[in-house]
């Protein structure tokens, strides 16, 4: 898991450095008339590149073979997750507050050193996806949605304090109140339905409200999780997921 930490961001700047570097979410004609810039866009240089993201995936599986039932691995994984977060933290901000660094990242996207304050701030935004990056001085950097190492740490590590910290909190909880505790965070259940509902609900037309509501969605999300927790339903895409999965074995078993 550290190797994909480490490794993976340097595979794409590498790739990002190249010529065919990405310009932006793909438009479908665009796929049909470069294939092969696209496929490289989707899987190493373009918005959430399949290869840098696929570490959170990995990253998850890792964490389900812990043994997460365990009160060492609960409390472990909240302490090293929040301590390693804040190392991070504070090892970017170290880094980028020598004045080389400076000299180097604002080169690195046409600015002078003075301009420092501008670019500081643009990191602290993020680049959705698709930093600017062409050195590998960008590597201990840390800004949201840049895919560069320190990123892909403090994010890791903050998962792991979060998810510790509610296993944590989910063992304490008396037995009695548990039934409304499944409920109250049911939406932790059906993360892909409500994930790719995010998603839809961001792009639809900025007359429809709430779609860039941070209260709303979060509020949104906890209620459709309560009501499909409180009916014992999986989310809709969860179930259609487990079909697909389970599909062989039954047609095998049927066999």
């Amino acid at each position: 898991m550290a190797r994909l930490a480490i490794g993976q961001p340097d595979g794409d700047l590498a790739a990002r450095s190249s010529p065919a570097r990405s310009h932006g979410a793909r438009h479908l004609h665009l796929v049909a008339e470069d294939p092969l810039e696209s496929a490289s866009e989707l899987l190493l240089t373009g918005y959430y590149p399949v290869f840098t993201w696929g570490t959170y995936l990995f990253f998850g599986m890792a964490l389900a073979r812990l043994g997460l039932h365990r009160k060492v691995v609960r409390t472990s994984l909240l302490a090293i997750g929040l301590v390693t977060a804040l190392v991070t933290l504070w090892f970017s901000q170290v880094y980028t507050g020598l004045s080389t660094t400076r000299e180097r990242l604002t080169a690195d996207v046409g600015m002078t050193p003075q301009m420092w304050p501008v670019l500081d701030a643009q990191l602290q935004r993020g680049w959705s996806g698709n930093p600017m990056m062409e050195s590998w001085a960008w590597m201990p950097v840390w800004a949201p949605h840049t895919s560069t190492m320190m990123d892909l740490l403090h994010t890791c590590a903050t998962a792991a304090a979060v998810i510790g910290l509610a296993l944590v909190l989910t063992a304490a909880i008396p037995r009695a109140l548990a039934p409304g505790w499944r409920i109250a965070w049911g939406a932790g259940t059906m993360t892909l339905t409500l994930y790719v509902g995010h998603v839809v609900v961001l792009a639809a037309p900025a007359w429809v409200p709430g779609n860039h509501s941070f209260a709303a969605h979060t509020l949104g999300a906890l209620l459709i999780g309560a009501i499909f927790a409180a009916a014992c339903r999986r989310g809709p895409l969860e179930a259609l997921l487990n079909a697909a999965v389970n599909a062989p074995a039954k047609t095998h078993q049927r066999d």
